[in-house]
């Protein structure tokens, strides 16, 4: 069975993505919006373990769509897992969240506003899946407000290109999210990150031991106008 998919990435690199999905996974798509993407024929999610560019996923959905049909399109893709039953939660306005609510319910869905698994969202014309989301695939991060997104960051990674044993510096790495995510990418590959302020480095060292990825990744509190590295190692 092949289904379509929407997914996310950060703007400015659609077109990048769409490029390597197309190589690596043979995947077509097409440019929706800025930072949305249509996967047209989808068999399979192993393209999503590996994929740290896309942030969200969805299948097409409208007010229209039978749950019956939803339910069943949900239950028949290979690698998605949900609860039985299935919770959701409804983004529209009051009286078409309502009926949706009780549409979905007679179906036997649980609205979980909270604790949703599905997202049906009226606006974006989508079925959102949590369990699919980027935090749920490779595990949420410690964060601050003004930390680099995920998505953005795997694309200064592809634009990096860095060789499978290189070492990755980020002078200014602020919670890790920049060696976490190479560190997703390349398993062989090593990494390094220096931030000047405290709280920060000290997230990006909470961040790198839940992940067991110390071994890894070298973090220090300090100045990125000071490093003291060696010619030729970075």
């Amino acid at each position: 069975m092949a289904f379509p998919l929407i997914v996310t990435c950060a703007v400015g690199f659609e077109d990048l993505f769409r490029g390597d999905l197309q190589e690596e996974y043979g995947l077509r798509s097409r440019l929706m919006a800025p930072g949305q993407i249509l996967l047209e024929e989808v068999v399979n999610l192993d393209f999503l373990v590996a994929t740290t560019a896309i942030n969200r996923v969805a299948l097409p959905w409208t007010v229209d769509t039978n749950s019956e049909t939803l339910t069943s399109t949900l239950e028949q893709m290979p690698g998605l897992v949900l609860d039985s039953p299935i919770r959701f939660r409804i983004q529209a306005g009051p009286d078409v969240r309502r009926q949706l609510i009780e549409q979905y319910e007679l179906a036997g869905w649980v609205n979980a506003p909270k604790d949703w698994q599905v997202n049906l969202d009226v606006e974006q014309s989508a079925a959102q899946l949590g369990p699919l989301a980027w935090a749920a695939r490779f595990g949420t991060l410690r964060r601050l407000p003004a930390a680099t997104p995920v998505s953005v960051v795997a694309g200064l990674l592809r634009l990096a290109k860095c060789a499978p044993r290189e070492v990755l510096l980020d002078p200014c790495a602020g919670v890790g999210t920049v060696p976490i995510v190479d560190a997703i990418n390349r398993p062989d590959g090593r990494g390094s990150g220096v931030e000047l302020d405290p709280a920060a480095a000290e997230i990006a060292v909470a961040n790198l031991q839940e992940r067991g990825l110390q071994s890894r990744i070298g973090f220090s509190n300090g100045d990125a106008t000071a490093l003291q590295i060696g010619d030729q190692s970075i």
